[in-house]
């Protein structure tokens, strides 16, 4: 995000609706606006997100999205890995030295007017893959069962992550592998995968993770709580929780985010770390403004009136 001297943000509740698209604010400020979908297509300069043209910042010096160590060439030859500048890249709200960026990704950013000043890849579950259907086009990881897209984008290394498209088939992963998910869920919480990317022990070496590790993460609301024993489920999957770092209180309907350990022969998801409700960074909120919502708007205070309370913000007051 660029730095903004007096910098305020305002939460206003929106009357109405007309259109889901930007409109510049008076005095050619601005709006915060944050957009979430698949990554429809991406540039060294740009990325295209549930229709809309984001451009990378041109500010230098905060980070790259992706590794430098693994990728050597010019970025201007790059389709699927791009130079963002001053835009910041997430994963699940966390800081990651693994920043590339592909087609396929669900992904939430956030803007100033058009220009992507923070993205975050929104990974609904990663681990150690169970099995795999090819022909029924599903896949088991973590205990959680996942319908693949019949376009979804495959990678096999973080290699792939330069190629326009890798060309992969979903019968080319096996049991074992490590695998990272983005898509979409249901109302009935059934994840379609838009992008697959395996990645190697030496890959979650380069990310900082053990590549021991049975790592695993999983997005979804608490149910069944047991606050005695510290467990629940998400998406049907138990979770204990009773050595992790909890941040928020657990509650049945929360949206939660957990990253454990998952055992295969308990089926118990053992969590390190667990963000509960507005702690989850992606997964609340999403989509296009709609009456009555909340939206959270930065703008740089103009005038303020200390005797009456009040100030003007862009074109706000």
């Amino acid at each position: 995000m660029k730095n903004i001297s007096a910098l305020l943000t305002l939460t206003l509740v929106l009357a109405a609706c007309g259109s889901t698209g930007v409109t510049p604010a008076a005095n050619n400020v601005a709006i915060t606006q944050t957009v979430s979908g698949t990554i429809t297509a991406l540039t060294a300069q740009s990325m295209t997100v549930a229709g809309q043209t984001l451009t990378f910042s041109a500010t230098a010096g905060t980070q790259s999205l992706y590794t430098q160590s693994l990728y050597t060439q010019s970025l201007d030859t790059l389709s699927l890995s791009a130079q963002s500048g001053g835009t910041k890249v997430r994963v699940n709200g966390d800081d990651s030295n693994d920043h590339a960026l592909s087609i396929g990704q669900h992904v939430s950013v956030k803007a100033s007017g058009d220009e992507a000043a923070e993205v975050d890849i929104n990974q609904e579950v990663r681990g150690v893959i169970e099995s795999v259907n090819a022909s029924g086009g599903k896949l088991v990881i973590a205990g959680q069962s996942i319908q693949v897209a019949a376009n979804a984008r495959t990678e096999l290394s973080r290699a792939d992550s330069r190629l326009a498209d890798p060309k992969h088939t979903l019968a080319e992963l096996k049991k074992g592998d490590f695998a990272e998910v983005t898509g979409t869920r249901d109302a009935a919480g059934l994840l379609t995968a838009s992008s697959i990317e395996v990645r190697s022990g030496t890959e979650r070496k380069e990310q900082g993770e053990n590549e021991e590790a049975n790592t695993a993460e999983l997005h979804g609301k608490v149910a069944d709580l047991d606050a005695a024993a510290k467990t629940f489920t998400a998406l049907g999957i138990k979770v204990q929780y009773s050595g992790a770092v909890v941040t928020g209180t657990p509650a049945n309907g929360a949206d939660a985010l957990v990253k454990g350990s998952y055992d295969q022969l308990s089926k118990v998801l053992i969590a390190a770390r667990v963000k509960v409700g507005t702690e989850v960074e992606h997964g609340i909120e999403h989509g296009a403004p709609a009456a009555g919502s909340a939206v959270r708007f930065e703008e740089k205070v103009r005038t303020l009136d200390a005797a009456s309370k009040t100030l003007v913000a862009g074109h706000f007051k």
